[in-house]
């Protein structure tokens, strides 16, 4: 039985290296890079959910804001209105008393 040389290991080494290792290590990394992207992506659409939601609160509170100060306004006015009458009332009750 003869001893494989020093050479000849040295050739399989190489040879394994170049055809297995190399290539398994860049498909590796290649692999890393395209979780990484997707994670990135997954992320970025997060945020863009999270600004979607945002809008949608804030308009939503705009809306409600704004009905609420046309609800305020119409009672400010109504409330006006029954003293400007009351404030009549009382003038002209006043009023009919002095000429009396």
């Amino acid at each position: 039985m003869r001893l494989p040389s020093l050479s000849s290991r040295w050739n399989w080494s190489w040879g394994f290296g170049l055809f297995i290792a190399v290539p398994a290590l860049a498909l590796a990394l290649l692999g890393l890079r395209a979780v990484r992207a997707e994670r990135i992506e997954r992320e970025q659409q997060l945020r863009e959910q999270q600004v979607q939601v945002a809008r949608l609160i804030d308009a939503s509170m705009s809306s409600r804001m704004a009905a609420l100060g046309v609800e305020l306004k119409q009672q400010e006015d109504q409330n006006f209105d029954a003293s400007q009458q009351r404030s009549a009332v009382f003038m002209s009750s006043r009023w009919s008393k002095t000429t009396s």
